[in-house]
């Protein structure tokens, strides 16, 4: 009886053993020194808050053990936290790290795991090469990029601009809306076919009358073509028009405004005139037959009822109308397009861009 509560006692404490150590686990089978408690503790503590849900904590404590011991398994730590707070860029770049890192290296299933989790991230961005941007300073929307010269530009979902900046010449400037797996390619036009303002220059740099530029003048104006039938296909703030329609031209911001404020001014108008209607009823109601001018006070409670209606459908539609024309004023780089719109059900009206 004792030897068969031994044995069951063994296999509780097996089993106890193994749950211990959760699927995937980079730091599984650590053989940091015993002196090393911080490391140790900071580990722990990491693997405990993405167990959690609260990657963000997670994501701070990965970074402060590999800051005690950087090595694959600190790389890959983060490269999970940034996914899980779809950081994924920094999620790539954290797997290929730890891919690569020498340092107490992933093999197996970590390895094979870690590949996934780049190959997950990589469906989230862009991977943008830039032709003539060697020696170049990059940015994106602002922040500088740190990446290996050669290697690709990684860019998150979503509309972003890229800004190359190279010595004594003017910078270039790209904007584009990543989707998610794409690489597109980005030529770069030479330090002396852009512009003060980092725009492509259509004329010849030579100088020559003709407009001869057998050294790129095809490239940039083929460019500059193919911006512009973008722009057509995508409408302002480079957001895609509903299929047929054509950009419409930006009125005036002060006019949409104006509208805006009518429409308000309509609802307010529409109150009044409902407070008129109510105010008429009860003063023929106080009549009860014997008012001398009981048909006056009738046709005016009518008249406060229409204009009170009309009034009401008015207001929307003012309101909608300049809303419509001040975002399509707004310049190119944060338009926005409102008009009809197919649905399912039929006709619709809806916006695209930023307001």
């Amino acid at each position: 009886m004792r030897a068969l509560l031994r044995a069951a006692a063994l296999l509780l404490a097996l089993a106890t053993s193994a749950e211990a150590q959760p699927p995937g686990n980079p730091f599984a089978g650590e053989d940091a020194p015993a002196e090393d408690g911080p490391y140790r503790d900071t580990i722990r503590a990491a693997l405990d808050e993405l167990a959690a849900g609260r990657h963000a904590e997670a994501l701070a404590l990965f970074r402060r053990a590999h800051r005690l011991q950087p090595s694959a398994r600190t790389y890959r730590g983060i490269a999970m936290a940034a996914f899980e707070l779809a950081d994924y860029v920094g999620a790539h770049r954290n797997a290929a790290a730890a891919l690569e890192d020498p340092r107490r290296p992933l093999d197996g299933a970590l390895r094979e795991q870690t590949e996934a989790l780049r190959r997950r991230a990589s469906t989230f961005l862009a991977r943008v090469t830039l032709e003539g941007a060697e020696g170049a300073t990059v940015r994106v929307d602002g922040v500088r990029w740190d990446g290996a010269p050669d290697a690709p530009v990684l860019v998150p979902l979503g509309r972003h601009v890229i800004r190359v900046e190279r010595p004594g010449a003017a910078p270039f400037e790209e904007a584009l809306v990543v989707r998610g797996g794409e690489a597109p390619v980005i030529r770069v036009p030479p330090a002396d076919g852009l512009g003060v303002d980092g725009v492509v220059d259509r004329a010849d740099p030579d100088g020559d009358p003709d407009g001869a530029d057998p050294d790129g003048a095809a490239d940039r104006t083929e460019r500059a073509d193919a911006s512009d039938a973008r722009e057509a296909d995508e409408g302002p703030g480079g957001y895609a028009l509903p299929s047929g329609a054509a950009p419409p031209a930006r009125p005036s911001r002060a006019s949409g405004i104006a509208l805006v404020t009518l429409g308000a001014a309509s609802l307010a108008g529409s109150a009044v005139s409902f407070g008129w209607f109510a105010e008429r009823r009860r003063a023929l109601d106080a009549c009860d037959g014997v008012c001398l001018n009981e048909d006056a006070i009738q046709r005016q409670r009518r008249g406060a009822l229409g204009l009170a209606l009309g009034l009401l459908v008015a207001a929307p539609l003012l309101a909608v109308w300049g809303l419509e024309r001040i975002g399509k004023s707004a310049p190119a780089s944060r338009a926005a397009w409102c008009g009809p719109t197919p649905t399912r059900a039929g006709a619709g009206f809806g916006c695209a861009g930023r307001f």
